[in-house]
This record gives structure tokens, C-alpha cells and sequence, in this order.
């Protein structure tokens, strides 16, 4: 989840009309998120300026449901995930490339596994779920859905 504390908040900050804008956001749990670099597709901007939004998103569902909704205004162009030190093992949160996300579910519960560009997997949640023999597995993410 991100905070967006009122100090924060950039008053009077025209560029984007009544929208408010901040100077940071706050991230208080320490699992894996998303920062995701995306392109906005519309042709009607006069100019030729194409908008390259990166979103910042919390969870596994965010990035699923903005997947499926590309098309004609939006287009995501990379993926990076950020984990913590207590998952990347390497001291600090890291942010890299990622190839791969899948779920998996068993009645037990439920895990998810990450690759990154470097080969490395990271797994968020009860590790066991995947080695189980009656896992359900479903694809979120891989890279090969990216334009190339």
C-alpha cells in the first residue's frame, strides 16, 4: 500500500489540472511491488508527444487487471519488481527486470513466484504450495507479452 501523507502534497501544481500531486508516496509493507513502464497510445495529441506514464502498483492483482486492459490507449512497455531485503537476500530493496510472475493455489494456500532478468526466483508466500502435486498454476506475467 502507498501513503500519501498531506505534507507531501504539491499544492497549486497546475501541470495536471485538478489532480493532485505529490513529492513522495510512503510504502509501509515490506512485500514485492511493480514499477511499471507504460505508453499512452492516443493519437489526438497535436504536438506529437507521446505520454510514458510509469505506475508504481502494490500487489499482483494491479498488475493482472492493467495487463488486461491494454489496448487502444494504453500499452505497457516493461516491468520491474521491487523486493525487499528479506526476500532478494541482498541487504536492501532491489529493483530489477522481471520475466515472470505465475500464481500458484493449492486449498492450503497459495504462493507467488517471480523470475528476474538475472535468472534469480523470488517466492512470496507459503513456498511449499508450488512443489505440491495438486497446484493450480496460472501465468500473470512473462515478458514474451511485452511489445517488442
Amino acid at each position: 500500500m502507498f501513503l500519501t501523507p498531506p505534507k507531501a502534497e504539491i499544492e497549486d501544481f497546475g501541470l495536471f489540472g485538478e489532480t493532485p500531486c505529490w513529492r513522495f508516496v510512503e510504502h509501509s509493507i515490506h512485500r514485492p511491488w511493480f514499477y511499471v513502464a507504460t505508453r499512452e497510445l492516443d493519437e489526438s495529441d497535436e504536438d506529437g508527444f507521446t505520454r510514458r506514464p510509469m505506475l508504481m502498483l502494490t500487489d499482483e492483482d494491479l498488475l493482472e487487471a492493467l495487463l488486461a486492459e491494454q489496448g487502444s490507449e494504453i500499452r505497457v512497455e516493461m516491468v520491474l519488481l521491487v523486493t525487499p531485503h528479506h526476500l532478494n537476500h541482498t541487504g536492501r530493496w532491489q529493483m530489477e527486470p522481471l520475466e515472470a510472475l505465475d500464481r500458484y493455489e493449492t486449498a492450503r494456500g497459495f504462493a507467488f513466484t517471480y523470475q528476474v532478468q538475472s535468472g534469480q526466483t523470488y517466492v512470496w508466500g507459503d513456498q511449499t504450495v508450488t512443489n505440491n502435486h495438486d497446484v493450480k498454476k496460472r501465468e500473470i506475467f512473462s515478458s514474451a507479452m511485452l511489445p517488442h
